[in-house]
């Protein structure tokens, strides 16, 4: 058996989303699973939006993951940090990803295409709240 390493319910509270190892599995409030995804990397913290559209996961590599919690398909890969990332967040419909790592850098990600629009050096931006309106959720 594995530990879980992430866990979190959606904000309607009508799904439970939860990660161990290479492992998401998103259910519904009675248990049942609804989709069971394998990443290519370790997860180390997951998330879904605030639709629940998406789970976002920050994965061992340097890299995230962002599914598609209805079909269980992934979406997109977003990589380009050279550092562990410790944060990350979706804009509240989903357009954008947030993310800071230990490279010193916060990017902002288109989520559909999985492509950089920014990446701000520490001390433009506060993780707290970013310019984007996302509030950063740290691992």
């Amino acid at each position: 058996r594995t530990p879980v390493t992430s866990s979190t319910y959606s904000k309607n509270g009508l799904r439970l989303l939860s990660s161990s190892d290479r492992t998401l599995v998103l259910c519904n409030v009675i248990g049942d699973v609804v989709h069971q995804i394998t990443t290519s990397a370790v997860i180390q913290k997951a998330m879904l939006s605030a639709t629940s559209r998406y789970a976002l996961v920050i994965l061992a590599d340097r890299t995230m993951g962002l599914y598609d919690a209805v079909t269980g398909s992934s979406v997109t890969k977003l990589s380009g940090h050279t550092g562990r990332i410790r944060c990350c967040d979706m804009t509240a419909r989903s357009r954008l990803v947030i993310s800071s790592s230990d490279d010193s850098t916060l990017r902002v990600w288109e989520s559909e295409t999985g492509r950089c629009i920014a990446t701000l050096p520490h001390g433009v931006f506060c993780a707290s709240s970013s310019a984007y309106t996302a509030v950063a959720s740290c691992a």
